[in-house]
């Protein structure tokens, strides 16, 4: 029920896509796969090795672009100048607990956090150590640029997003595909992660001051920053669709 739930407006939209063009609906995100090949935006490199397998894989980087998101207000003029920690929340709302734990963290630490909602309706303004900034929503990648690290709790958009802006991650994951995404996270030098039952105030405080003073981890990240290289990701994906369609519709005509 959560996977449907978290798929479903993904589905909605491909579905929205597909009848604009006179094609039957998908009843699930299963019908997408294709043996002709999968496109990942995680960047060449970054993945665990495949074996070796019939179906390619490509990866592209990310392919990221503000045309298309809805503008966000943000209050800047709230921003101290500490160095700015970003906390974002998923569509599956986190618990209270997990915003408590990061606040009460970071509280007594020179850097500024700035919370996101995600939607949800806590935390509340003024309800967490340290009074962080909190929004219902942000645009995030205009408050990354201006970021020193992300504590995520390892969704794949906020992934993509801190590598392409050449930030690191502390990591806190809680459900479903947050654990490989950490991991992989921790294997390329860009993150910690913190396992559930280390997801303390005191070890949040612990892995950010660590942070802070370990530039490795900035430095790592710097690697794998696409800003500058997301159009010739967006190049490269498209190149990677019209050159499988043309050869399967070759093939089919013989």
């Amino acid at each position: 029920w959560i996977k449907k739930r978290i798929e479903r407006p993904t589905l909605e939209r491909i579905n929205h896509r597909r009848r604009n063009w006179n094609m039957s609906p998908h009843a699930d995100l299963s019908e997408t796969l294709s043996d002709a090949g999968y496109l990942s935006q995680w960047p060449p490199g970054f993945d665990f090795p495949l074996r070796a397998c019939s179906t390619p894989v490509h990866y592209t980087g990310p392919t990221l672009s503000t045309a298309g998101r809805e503008r966000i207000s943000f209050p800047w003029s709230e921003l101290t100048g500490d160095p700015v920690v970003y906390v974002s929340a998923g569509t599956v709302s986190d618990p209270q607990s997990y915003f408590e734990a990061i606040a009460a963290g970071c509280a007594e630490l020179p850097v500024q956090l700035v919370i996101t909602q995600g939607g949800g309706d806590h935390p509340a303004r003024g309800s967490l150590p340290g009074d962080p900034l909190i929004v219902p929503f942000a645009p995030q990648l205009e408050v990354l640029k201006k970021s020193t690290m992300v504590i995520t709790h390892a969704s794949v958009n906020t992934a993509l997003e801190a590598l392409a802006c050449g930030l690191p991650s502390i990591c806190l994951p809680q459900r479903l595909d947050q654990f490989g995404t950490a991991i992989r996270l921790k294997r390329a030098g860009v993150a910690l992660v913190l396992n559930q039952k280390n997801q303390t105030p005191q070890k949040i405080k612990e892995a950010v001051t660590q942070m802070l003073l370990t530039p490795g981890y900035s430095h790592a990240a710097k690697r794998y920053t696409q800003t500058r290289e997301s159009k010739t990701s967006m190049q490269r994906t498209i190149g990677i669709v019209e050159s499988t369609i043309k050869e399967k519709a070759h093939f089919q005509n013989g």
